[in-house]
């Protein structure tokens, strides 16, 4: 049975601690810097070990993973924790909030021989697997051209806007998708944003990518839906 720590137990850290249980793992522990929640959480899901540190609390319970789900800019930090410790990641996305940071966890993880997955979890969804797979059977031809946009509310951006760059907390969803329709690296990006909806950060995100084999993807997201 994999031994699972989740760090960061908010709406979606608690999430993960269910769904982790369900599939099977079993989770024996909880980090968090809200000694008030993790207690909540820990009670809740009948967790017994938790710790407001991660590295003191990986020490004593030796997860084989660790998920975690807190603020984006803690991401980092407890990624590397987590490796010095011998351990596999899932991270939610952002990965990181800069490419420097990103490639340090990688680096790291490749030294450590261990596993960093972000939380890009659309293209494992039934209905995009099942495309995919009829794509690359040539069911629907030759791929030349992909189109992904999704809206969302007003509200949704005013929670999170402030805190990271949206095209890391939502748009990373259908880039990251183009990326395995495409199955190829990309060699061109060209891209527009616009600050419609406040000041905090972009609000509508329109890029192009352009792809090796000479796919285009163009890839939209959109923070203004009314409440």
């Amino acid at each position: 049975m994999t031994r699972v720590v989740v760090a960061g137990v908010g709406r979606f850290g608690d999430l993960h601690v269910r769904v982790w249980s369900e599939a099977g793992a079993e989770v024996v522990g909880l980090a968090d810097t809200d000694p008030a929640r993790l207690a909540e959480v820990a009670r809740i899901r009948g967790v017994a070990d938790t710790g407001t540190e991660l590295g003191p609390l990986l020490d004593r319970v030796r997860p084989d993973v660790v998920v975690i789900a807190a603020d984006e800019s803690a991401h980092v930090t407890l990624a590397l924790t987590a490796l010095s410790a011998g351990c596999h990641v899932f991270v939610e996305k952002p990965l990181a909030l800069s490419a420097a940071d990103a490639w340090r966890i990688a680096g790291t993880a490749a030294e450590a021989g261990r596993q960093v997955v972000a939380g890009h979890i659309s293209r494992f969804t039934a209905p995009m697997a099942r495309m995919r797979a009829r794509v690359a059977a040539g069911a629907v031809g030759t791929l030349c051209a992909l189109r992904l946009r999704r809206d969302f509310s007003r509200d949704w951006f005013l929670s999170f806007g402030d805190r990271v760059n949206p095209v890391w907390e939502s748009c990373i969803h259908d880039i990251d998708l183009a990326v395995s329709f495409a199955a190829a690296p990309v060699r061109r990006v060209m891209a527009m944003r616009s600050e419609a909806a406040g000041d905090a950060a972009p609000s509508v995100v329109s890029a192009l990518l352009e792809f090796t084999t000479g796919v285009i993807a163009t890839v939209e997201s959109a923070w203004l839906v009314p409440a």
